[in-house]
């Protein structure tokens, strides 16, 4: 029986503190995509989860779909670019999620 594989893996590039104006440059969405690549994952096939306006940003710049979830110091900031906003993850099954995108 074949089984699929689910990978999850952080693209954290700075220390994980939350950082207003950071920008990611070309450089951090190529390394984003050389990791979805040596996944053998396209971006399409990839979901983004973020807690930040900067984050969905980011994601949403190197092509993936995102989901945002904020946490409670990003829980009122604008997170209108994600693909869907969650308050939770247990908001939303796994499988469920994976059917929408």
């Amino acid at each position: 029986m074949a089984r699929e594989r689910l990978y999850l893996f952080d693209t954290t590039l700075r220390d994980g503190a939350q950082t207003n104006g950071v920008d990611f440059t070309l450089v951090d969405k190529l390394s984003i995509m050389r990791m979805l690549d040596e996944l053998g994952v396209g971006a399409d096939e990839a979901i983004a989860f973020e807690d930040s306006p900067n984050g969905v940003t980011a994601a949403k710049a190197a092509g993936l779909i995102c989901v945002a979830v904020p946490n409670p110091i990003t829980a009122t900031l604008a997170l209108d670019d994600a693909d869907l906003v969650l308050e939770s993850l247990a908001d939303v099954p796994l499988a469920e999620l994976l059917e929408r995108f």
